[in-house]
This record gives C-alpha cells, structure tokens and sequence, in this order.
C-alpha cells in the first residue's frame, strides 16, 4: 500500500492565537510533513488528498497546535502487561496527544545514558512522539549523569509521580540540574506526613473508615519545594497539584520571577472523594481526592485567565493484578489517556480555545523545549483535531491502552478526536 504524503484537511476552525488563520474556517494542506497551503478554499488538488472526516455524527471541526502530555507512565520494557509502545501510541492518538513525555518508572528504571538511548531506539518508530524522562537519582541514590543525559536529549529529570527525597539529595540534584540548565521533576508526596493513609480528613472520608492523610500535606509540600527552590534556584516543575490554595502558592513564586512550572492531573477535574463510596480500586489513586467544593473550585482555577500550568492526563496505566484485589493492596493510577480529556471537556458548558491552547499545548511545550506547533505556512504540521458531536450522533470509542484500569465516563462525551498529525502522518480515529 503507498504512504499517503499529502493531505487535505477541508472546512477546519483554526484555533491557535499565533496564527494569522485563528478562528477562521479554511482549507488546510500539508506535504510531507509541512503546511504547503492555507485559505478559504483551496482548489486544483488530487481528491485522494482529502482527509474525510464525518459529517454525519460531527458538526464544526477544530484544528489545534498538538496536544502534549508532559508526563505519562508507561509499561514497555519491564511491564508490558501494562502498556506497549504501541498501544500507548494508540491510547495517545485517541485521546488527542501528538506528543508523551514518558516517566522513568519502567524496567530498568531510565537512570544510564544506555537506558535513555535504549528508549530512544524503541520509541522511534512510534505513531506519536515519545519523549523519554530520566530519574534524578542513580541506583545508590546519587546524582544521574546529568550532563550525558541532557546531551543525549533528554528534557526532564523525576524519580516519577509518588517519589520523594530528603532535603540533602533534592538540593544536590536541584543544583547538579541548574548548573547543567535541565529542569527537575517532582511530586508533593512526603512519607512522613502520608504514612499509611488513603483519602484525605474530611466528613466524607471519616466515614469510609480508611486511614487519614493531613489536609495540609500538599500545601506543605509546596512550601518545602519552594524553600529548597528559594536556596538553590534552578528550574523546577511540579507533576501533579489538585488544590486552588497550592496552585496559588507556585503561581504566586512564579510571578517574582522564578522558573517554576506545573501540571494538574486531569483526574483531579473530572472526580471527588464521593468517587470513593463503593471502594472501587478504580478509583485509587495518589495524591487522594479533595473533596466536592475543593475539585469545584479546581476546576475553576484551571480554566481561569490567570492559570499558568498545563493538563497531564496523569496516565498510569495498570494490570488486573494491580487492581482486581482489596481497596487497601490495590496499585494507585488511572489509565486516562484514552477518554480523560474529552470526558473533561464534556462537564463544561463552554470552554475558552485560546485558553484550551495553552493549558493542553503551549505551556507542556515550553517546559520540554518543544517547537510551538504554530499553524501557519512552511511549519511542520503538528495537529490535533477536536469535533463537537451531533446529538444524533452514532460514534463509538474504544480504549487503544490495553491497561486494566482504563477510565471512561458512564455516558458517552459531547467531544470528539477525529485525529491527530504528527511525524508527517494523519491518524484518524474514524
């Protein structure tokens, strides 16, 4: 079969604020990988060009700069159970992303330079583009090789989503990673105060009869970060906050000036600690969920003008035997990457796309030192495509992941990926 290298995307919404085309409807084309053409109406083109998308169960097609999820667990290698390269592609391209960061939680943890490379080589020819991220720490909890890694290509140094390390280590490894100009991933988890709890003190969770993290712990979290960040500046990233008060806190160190970046976990938006009522192990996950007035507040904060982070689907992909056991020996993680976007769109009466841009795109590309995606003639086509559905509608969504624990919403969503384009190819969903 030959490789399609041009494509015709016909009556498309641009939304991108770079763009000289936002918010008009035109004609796009695109020849090996590039954007050739924009306008109104193009004409005089092969007709096996055109990319179909359909009409019948979608009604105005968006076009998007490429989501990107900073940061995403995978499976392969060391647990393909949970996740290949392929079917995190697929998942990928379902949900809408052009673009992964994948943690280093695998096996063997991605701490060598041979490791990284390793991953590099695997991931290369996958439909997306997969960005492996390496650990802080080697295996006798030293600094990595931090400059080797950051020549090799790698954008981001995190043990993962629930590591911590003590303030000695965390300041050695802030410092190793501003002197080599590579930013440092970290999660809002602090043993000591965690311990053995599940959910957080509320009236809600006391009546679960599960043990009890702090109500403070990711506030104090942030506050500790940013006295270690206060000591050794550099570049910092957050992975995950679920709380308005610790977002005000970073944005607040942000606006003085520091290179401070960080993600909300899509999960965050979408459920509160009621999720919990049936002890579903679906639903456990770390850092545990606020309660209803918290996430309402979340989800304001996220769509506010002034929020200055971006959306990780916070993809944890896990096995039947991960899940399928008691609340309290179950694995923590959702798999979200399939649905967890459009599923969250869905709650929203409307929605800014300038703003869309920015939380799903822009500010992941500017932590990872991506390209902007801008849609605009002579740039590489890096697109996602986001379609309303009609109401009478008959598109069906299956999970590409092959985790277990795949997150969906019990009602179908009013949002739709067609596609996506990225390494010079279109992927549809159709």
């Amino acid at each position: 079969m030959k490789e399609q290298k041009s494509y015709v995307f016909k009556k498309v919404v641009i939304r991108d604020p770079q763009s000289t085309w936002h918010n008009q409807k035109v004609d796009i084309q695109v020849e090996e990988g590039s954007i050739t053409q924009i306008a109104p109406e193009l004409s005089g083109y092969d007709p096996s060009m055109e990319v179909p998308f359909n009409s019948e169960s979608l009604s105005e097609v968006n076009v998007m700069p490429g989501w990107v999820d900073p940061h995403v667990e995978g499976g392969e290698p060391g647990f393909e159970a949970r996740e290949t390269f392929k079917s995190l592609s697929q998942s990928a391209i379902h949900g809408g992303f052009t673009t992964l960061g994948l943690m280093p939680s695998l096996q063997p943890v991605t701490q060598t330079v041979e490791h990284f490379r390793s991953l590099q080589q695997l991931s290369k020819d996958a439909a997306i583009r997969i960005i492996p991220h390496v650990s802080i720490t080697d295996k006798d909890n030293g600094p990595t090789a931090v400059y080797e890694m950051r020549d090799a290509g790698a954008r981001l140094f995190t043990n993962g989503f629930d590591t911590y390390l003590e303030e000695g280590p965390m300041i050695t490894s802030m410092q190793y990673g501003k002197a080599a100009g590579v930013r440092i991933g970290c999660s809002t988890d602090i043993p000591s105060l965690r311990q053995d709890g599940l959910v957080y003190e509320t009236a809600f969770s006391a009546g679960l009869g599960l043990p009890t993290i702090p109500n403070i712990a990711e506030t104090y979290a942030v506050k500790r970060l940013l006295e270690l960040h206060n000591y050794t500046s550099g570049m910092l990233h957050v992975l995950c906050l679920t709380s308005p008060a610790a977002i005000d806190l970073w944005q607040e160190a942000m606006a003085s000036g520091s290179d401070l970046s960080f993600s909300v976990g899509l999960p965050y938006l979408l459920h509160h600690e009621e999720c919990l009522k049936d002890f579903d192990s679906h639903f456990k996950i770390s850092p545990p969920w606020q309660d209803a007035a918290t996430q309402k507040a979340l989800c304001a904060k996220v769509m506010s003008k002034d929020f200055k982070g971006m959306i990780t689907s916070y993809h944890q992909p896990r096995s039947i035997e991960d899940k399928e056991v008691e609340f309290g020996y179950a694995a923590s993680g959702m798999a979200t990457l399939d649905f967890g976007i459009t599923d969250w769109l869905t709650t929203m009466d409307r929605f800014d796309f300038d703003h869309l841009v920015n939380v799903l795109s822009r500010n992941a590309r500017n932590v990872l030192a991506l390209d902007d995606a801008v849609i605009e003639v002579g740039n590489t086509a890096d697109f996602t495509f986001l379609a309303s559905r009609n109401s009478s509608g008959t598109l069906q969504g299956h999970a590409r992941s092959i985790a277990y624990n795949i997150h969906r919403s019990s009602s179908g969503p009013s949002w739709y990926v067609p596609g996506v384009f990225v390494n010079a190819e279109y992927h549809s969903n159709g």
